[in-house]
């Protein structure tokens, strides 16, 4: 366990298990997250469904096929709205807090700003993370599937 200097005493710190405010600092990210990644998608998304509705009725396109194609179309679409998400999750977090005046409650208690950053960093990094493996890994899968269904199947 690493020692922190603080006013002439030590002070235990530790990284793990996260702390009370740690997870709730994190519960705090979550439901403006899932909100905009819910928002956005749908914002670009909408053009997608539109074309959906133009293949089928215009081209007589099957409808299992359009919307295999939007399915595996979504994992791109969800790479977009990823980063965005988590910038607005963040902000309407912090506004939230700072609205509440919790901000000013944890700095009163003695906890720096940095340090409630640091969970919110941390979801980030995390974010990021799985954003490069479904980049890597599931997106050029998708696409190829959906290339392939909408060469072979819908025209």
């Amino acid at each position: 366990m690493t020692e922190a200097r603080t006013l002439g005493r030590t002070a235990p710190t530790r990284a793990w298990p996260p702390t009370i405010l740690d997870r709730y600092l994190v519960s705090e990210l979550g439901g403006p997250f899932l909100f905009g990644l819910s928002a956005f998608t749908l914002i670009f998304v909408a053009t997608q469904i539109l074309a959906i509705g133009r293949l089928v009725s215009e081209e007589h396109a099957p409808l299992w096929a359009a919307v295999e194609y939007f399915l595996w179309d979504m994992p791109y679409y969800l790479l977009l709205v990823i980063p965005m998400a988590m910038l607005l999750g963040t902000l309407l977090a912090m506004q939230r807090l700072s609205g509440d005046s919790e901000i000013t409650a944890m700095k009163a208690g003695g906890i720096s700003l940095a340090r409630i950053l640091i969970p919110l960093a941390a979801v980030g990094l995390v974010v990021s993370v799985l954003s490069l493996i479904v980049q890597e890994a599931l997106v050029p899968l998708a696409n190829d599937r959906a290339a392939y269904i909408r060469e072979a199947v819908i025209r």
